[in-house]
């Protein structure tokens, strides 16, 4: 106690400098990040030889179970949501926010705002497509047939627009 005592200034200073720090970093300099989310049902694809496959096996017969994934298939959904085509699409789509206060194009938001493009249209794709997918997560649950889109945003009502549009 004797030790605690002489350091009494310490055991209170540290802890007050923390949390004021952490007040004015929440406050004044973290952006707020608004999320958004849309379930989705995708179905399961299953194989029509199934029952036969198991009928088959019973007699010493392998056949093969597995199908392979063609581009109708869901489970392609996380790269195609990732993929630079589908970036390309989705940037040409018009957000209304609150930050510029009229409709601008999604690659307009993401990389020069209201002013002029400087750059040629593929060097501003190639630098939005880091922040478009970085504001887009697709979690699929194994578990169920159900999967989740999350949208990341500065603003609630464009994570919402985005969300739907993704």
């Amino acid at each position: 106690l004797l030790t605690m005592a002489t350091q009494i200034k310490v055991i209170l200073f540290i802890p007050f400098i923390t949390i004021f720090i952490t007040f004015t970093y929440v406050m004044f300099m973290q952006q707020p990040l608004y999320e958004s989310s849309a379930t989705l049902l995708l179905p399961k694809k299953s194989s029509n030889l199934d029952g036969i496959a198991g009928l088959a096996s019973q007699f010493g017969v392998n056949v093969p179970n597995e199908t392979g994934a063609d581009l109708s298939s869901p489970s392609i959904f996380p790269e195609l949501v990732q993929s630079r085509t589908f970036a390309e699409k989705i940037l040409k789509n018009y957000f209304y926010t609150d930050r510029y206060k009229k409709k601008l194009s999604l690659l307009a938001i993401l990389t020069y705002g209201d002013g002029s493009a400087g750059n040629g249209r593929d060097t501003l794709v190639t630098n939005a497509l880091g922040s478009l997918q970085s504001m887009i997560q697709f979690l699929p649950d194994p578990r169920s047939s159900f999967s989740i889109i999350k949208v990341t945003a500065f603003e609630p009502l464009f994570a919402k627009e985005l969300a739907e549009a993704v």
